[in-house]
C-alpha cells in the first residue's frame, strides 16, 4: 500500500529545530512563543501558502498546551513582498496554530513578527529565485525503502544527488537520470527521470511480476559521469519448492517398525505455503525395500500423495521392518515444478522399558518448525533411554558422519562429560492419555496460536505416539511441551506464520531515512508502505 502525503510538518517542526530562526524568545510567566516557517526561503509565483506556524514553549523548551484559546498577533515588515493576517489562534489543548503566508508581486526579503503579551519574536522569510551551484565530488544515490519485495507488487523509490558529507544538493536545473534495469524481473514507470530545477529528489515506482529472483536497478548521469545501482531481492509466498521431515529421527531396529513422513511445500524464503492447487507427490529412498513400501502404502487410494489446494502438506505413516536394513536411510519427495527434498532417519537397538540397562529414561518432542496459520499438522512424542558408551568399538561408531544431528540427542543434560547414545525405549504398555490411567500429556504453549486436536498414544511394544495439531489464525511463537509417567518431560518450539499478513508498516521519505526536505514551494512527500 502507497499513499503520498504531503505538508506533514507541523510536529516535526515543533519538535525538532531544523530550521533555523533569527527570533529572540522573551519569557513572560515561564511560557515564550515561537514562529516558524517551513520553508523560510522559497521560489513561488503570486498566491496563498500555508507555511507559518506558532507555538508556545516553557523555559525548558517544550511545547506547551494553553488551557484556553490563545491569540498571536502576526505582521510583516513588508506586506508587498509577503502579507500574513492580524492574528491567529492557538486553540485550547492544541500545541500550535497554522497561518498563511500570502506572496506578491515582488522579490525579496521580509520578517513575519508574532507578538503575543508584549512578546515579540520574528523570522525573515526570502521569495525570489534560489541561486544554487552544483559543488564538485557528487554522488548519485538510489533510496529504496527495503531491499525486498514481494512478486506483483510495487514501492516507491527515488533518486538524489549528494555530496561527500552526504547533504542532499537541490538542483539548479534540470537533471536527467536514466535508469536501467532487469525488465525480465522488474519493471518502472519510467526509464528516464528528471530531478527539476529547485527540487532535491525524483522519485517513481519499481513494479514486481510473478518471478523470483535478485533484480537489478542501475541510475546514470551521463553529463556528469555518476553512476551507481542497487539490488532489490524478490520473493514469492507461492510454493517454489518442497520440505521432507521423518519422525522420529532415530527409530527402534525391529520388525513392524513406524515412522511419520511430512511433506510440506515452502516458498522462495523458506516459509511454509499453500497449494494454489492439489500437488503429486512422487517418493524415492535410498533404500530399496523402503522405496518400494512407499510406494505399496501410494497405491492404496487415489488420494495418497497428494497435497489437496488449500493445504500446505501431506502426512502419512509407513510401517517398515528395519531389523536388517542398515544404519540410516534416506526418503525423499518430488513434484513437478518444485524440485525434490529428503530427509533421513537412524536405526538403533531398542530396548524395553524395563530393562535395567535402561535406567536413564528420556524423551523427545518433534514438530516442524514453522506452521501455517489455520493449518494442520502433526506432533511427535517419543520415549527412549541414554546407554552410557564405555568400550573403543561404540566410540569408534562416533565418528561416523552420521544424517542426523546428534547432539540434540546423544547428550546427558546431567553430566556433560559423560559419552552417551540415544535408544529408542519399547513400551510394556500402552501410555494412554485418556482415562484414569492417563500417562501421557501434551500441552501447547498458547492455544490461539496452537491447539491440540488429539493427543494419541504409546501402543505397547512401540516407542512413539503422535498428535494432531492445529494452527490458529494468529502469528507467533508456540511450544509443544509432553510430559510422561514415569519418562519425564520434553519440549518443541515452533513458529505459526502467515507470509501474507501485514507485519510492519513504515514511513519512507524520498530525501533519506529520518529526513524531510521542502521543496521550493514549501512541500515535501512521504511514504506509507507496508
Amino acid at each position: 500500500m502507497i499513499k503520498t502525503l504531503t505538508t506533514l510538518v507541523l510536529a516535526m517542526i515543533l519538535f525538532t529545530s531544523f530550521i533555523s530562526s533569527a527570533s529572540a524568545q522573551i519569557l513572560l510567566e515561564n511560557v515564550s512563543v515561537e514562529v516558524h516557517l517551513a520553508p523560510s526561503q522559497i521560489e513561488a509565483e503570486e498566491g496563498i501558502y500555508s507555511i507559518g506556524y506558532v507555538n508556545l514553549i516553557n523555559r525548558a523548551g517544550v511545547p506547551v498546551k494553553p488551557q484556553q484559546d490563545v491569540t498571536i498577533r502576526l505582521t510583516s515588515a513588508y506586506p508587498d513582498i509577503a502579507s500574513v493576517l492580524e492574528f491567529v489562534t492557538i486553540k485550547a489543548n492544541d500545541v500550535y496554530a497554522t497561518f498563511d503566508v500570502k506572496v506578491g508581486d515582488s522579490k525579496g526579503t521580509t520578517t513575519i513578527f508574532a507578538n503575543y503579551g508584549g512578546q515579540t519574536v520574528f523570522q525573515e522569510l526570502l521569495i525570489g529565485e534560489i541561486k544554487i551551484e552544483l559543488p564538485d565530488n557528487l554522488e548519485l544515490v538510489i533510496h529504496l525503502p527495503s531491499k525486498l519485495m514481494h512478486v506483483d507488487s510495487e514501492m516507491p523509490f527515488s533518486v538524489f544527488l549528494q555530496n561527500t558529507e552526504e547533504d542532499v544538493i537541490q538542483a539548479p536545473y534540470d537533471i536527467p537520470i536514466r535508469l536501467d534495469y532487469e525488465n525480465s524481473l522488474v519493471s518502472l514507470n519510467e526509464n528516464q527521470w528528471i530531478i527539476k530545477k529547485g527540487a532535491y529528489y525524483a522519485w517513481g515506482a519499481v513494479s514486481t511480476g510473478e518471478l523470483v529472483g535478485t533484480a537489478f536497478i542501475r541510475a546514470s548521469q551521463d553529463e556528469l559521469n555518476i553512476h551507481t545501482a542497487e539490488d532489490i531481492k524478490i520473493t514469492s509466498s507461492l510454493p517454489t519448492g518442497l520440505k521432507v521431515n521423518v519422525f522420529p529421527q532415530i527409530v527402534a531396529k525391529e520388525l513392524d517398525r513406524n515412522i511419520d513422513i511430512v511433506v510440506s511445500l515452502i516458498d522462495s524464503q523458506g516459509f511454509p505455503a499453500l497449494a494454489q492447487e492439489d500437488v503429486y507427490l512422487e517418493y524415492f529412498a535410498d533404500n530399496t525395500y523402503v522405496g518400494e513400501q512407499i510406494d505399496e502404502t501410494m497405491k492404496e487410494a487415489r488420494t495418497n500423495g497428494i497435497i489437496k489446494k488449500g493445504d500446505f502438506s501431506y502426512h502419512f505413516r509407513e510401517e517398515l521392518n528395519l531389523n536388517n536394513q542398515g544404519k540410516e536411510i534416506t526418503i525423499g519427495a518430488s513434484a513437478k515444478g518444485l524440485g525434490i527434498a529428503f530427509d533421513c532417519f537412524m536405526m538403533r537397538d531398542a530396548y524395553t522399558s524395563g530393562n535395567p540397562l535402561a535406567a536413564k529414561k528420556t524423551m523427545h518432542v518433534f514438530t516442524l518448525e514453522q506452521i501455517p496459520s489455520n493449518s494442520q499438522s502433526a506432533g511427535i512424542y517419543q520415549i527412549g533411554t541414554l546407554i552410557t558408551l564405555d568400550d573403543e568399538d561404540d566410540l569408534e561408531e562416533l565418528d561416523d558422519e552420521p544424517c542426523v544431528d546428534l547432539e540434540r540427542f546423544d547428550i546427558d543434560q546431567n553430566d556433560s562429560s559423560n559419552v552417551v547414545e540415544f535408544h529408542p525405549i519399547l513400551s510394556n504398555e500402552n501410555l494412554s492419555s485418556e482415562g484414569s490411567y492417563q500417562k501421557v500429556n501434551l500441552i501447547s504453549s498458547n492455544n490461539l496460536l496452537l491447539n491440540i486436536e488429539s493427543i494419541g498414544n504409546i501402543e505397547s511394544g512401540t516407542s512413539y505416539g503422535t498428535a494432531k495439531i492445529q494452527s490458529g489464525q494468529e502469528t507467533g511463537s508456540a511450544t509443544l511441551s509432553s510430559t510422561i509417567k514415569g519418562i519425564g518431560s520434553a519440549t518443541s518450539p515452533t513458529q505459526i506464520v502467515n507470509t501474507l499478513k501485514h507485519h510492519k508498516t513504515m514511513i519512507f521519505s524520498p530525501i533519506g531515512s529520518n529526513t524531510i526536505l521542502f521543496d521550493k514551494n514549501g512541500k515535501f512527500d512521504l511514504f506509507v508502505i507496508s
